[in-house]
């Protein structure tokens, strides 16, 4: 299988050539460009929007017509269960977001093949679409696509990521640990009697424990 349109940004800019090519008079009576209607046209603008970058991001006119087949067929058999999804990729990877990006960042994506920004920036955004897809060998073959060295990349990523939420979690709980403390510190002074009772032998080295058990 040839890998075509494999990132976000180039499969919902597919699907919104479907107006793109229209007046504004034929968009709001929702007229579309029937199938195997309008296909150049409609290719025309998917090149004007994401044609930069060299030859190696063209996308031949008869693949274009295959991938807008298979978007449409991917969008419209969506899993009624996963709507919610659906529309996130949509939003996540509108035309309107792909504007915003600067031109270095647009460069890092690749409309043609394996698209490596993608996977490492917008992973789960991005498999939204791909875990929709039918064929299990196509899947995999999306993943397979990608270098294990930058699959590791990201791997290695989601770990710092993991470890950095850990650590702030760890740095609340000291704090309220040191607040409990604290407190008890500041009743045994005041000659509190239930605290004389309860804490007697000094604070519990559990506190301590419980607050680095992330």
């Amino acid at each position: 299988m040839a890998m075509k349109i494999t990132c976000g940004f180039g499969r919902v800019g597919v699907r919104e050539t479907k107006v793109l090519g229209l007046s504004e008079e034929k968009r709001t009576t929702k007229c579309v460009y029937g199938p195997g209607q309008g296909h150049m046209q409609r290719y025309e603008t998917f090149k004007n929007i994401f044609g930069g970058g060299g030859k190696e991001n063209q996308l031949s006119f008869e693949n274009f017509c295959e991938s807008v087949t298979h978007i449409g067929k991917v969008l419209n058999s969506w899993s009624r269960s996963r709507r919610e999804e659906k529309v996130k990729f949509l939003e996540h990877f509108s035309l309107d977001n792909w504007e915003k990006l600067d031109a270095a960042t647009k460069q890092e994506h690749s409309i043609v093949g394996p698209c490596r920004a993608c996977l490492l920036d917008h992973g789960d955004l991005w498999n939204f679409y791909n875990k929709q897809i039918k064929s299990t060998w196509v899947r995999n073959a999306l993943t397979d696509s990608v270098p294990r060295k930058t699959q590791a990349k990201r791997t290695f990523a989601e770990l710092q990521q993991e470890e950095a939420s850990k650590q702030k979690k760890r740095a609340k709980n000291r704090k309220l640990v040191d607040d409990i403390v604290r407190s008890i510190q500041d009743a045994q002074r005041t000659k509190n009697k239930d605290a004389e009772v309860a804490f007697a032998d000094g604070i519990p080295e559990d506190i301590y424990r419980l607050a680095e058990e992330v």
